[in-house]
């Protein structure tokens, strides 16, 4: 029995409703990426995005305003949609790398440090340890971090067929945090973005 597209072939003594040839052909986390990338989409391909690496949990959220209006003479409301709201939360494990807000701006980091004092992002490598990568950033007041990004979510299927995906334009770190505790073997850093704008990818596009 195949998918059912009216309710007159809808009969639960045989089948599904939604039948799935392949107990494999759905998505998971083990087939999504999430790519860090420029602020704004290209116009022709998400080019030069790069993944973020070691996420443990991603959420994302949209939230539209709704007015609702009475008259006077009928019980039925009028309902006026407004603007949509999109915000994101991700946590990654801290490791020997570059550190979880460092990666986000991996795509504009070169560029952007031309023009910012690097010692406000992470300090200088002296007196602590002069082998230091400058990949521990942290410092959230910095003017840097005032410059947007954009995040790309790429979706396979379990047989590695392309899906879908989105892009998340204009991205700006509103929260940081950490979190550490006696009991764990990892450290876990979290944020909290802001986005103007979410765009479906055509996969084509996102390949």
């Amino acid at each position: 029995m195949a998918t059912v597209n009216l309710l007159d072939g809808w009969n639960f003594l045989d089948g599904n409703v939604q039948e799935i040839e392949d107990g494999s052909d759905f998505l998971s986390a083990e087939s999504t990426v999430i790519c860090a990338g420029p602020p704004k989409l290209d116009e022709s391909a998400v080019q030069d995005v790069r993944p973020v690496g070691l996420v443990q949990n991603a959420q994302i959220t949209q939230n539209k305003q709704i007015q609702q209006l009475f008259e006077i003479g009928s019980r039925e409301p009028f309902f006026i949609p407004g603007r949509t709201l999109i915000q994101m939360g991700m946590s990654r494990v801290l490791f020997d790398g570059a550190s979880l807000m460092r990666a986000l701006y991996e795509v504009t980091v070169d560029a952007a440090t031309d023009n910012f004092d690097t010692n406000d992002i992470v300090p200088p490598a002296q007196p602590y340890d002069s082998t230091s990568s400058g990949a521990f950033y942290m410092n959230l007041a910095s003017e840097f971090f005032n410059r947007p990004l954009g995040l790309a979510f790429i979706f396979h299927d379990g047989q590695d067929q392309k899906y879908g995906g989105f892009y998340l334009e204009k991205c700006y770190i509103q929260t940081h945090g950490m979190s550490m505790a006696g009991q764990q073997t990892v450290l876990l850093e979290n944020v909290g973005l802001r986005a103007s704008k979410l765009i479906p990818l055509n996969y084509n596009e996102a390949s």
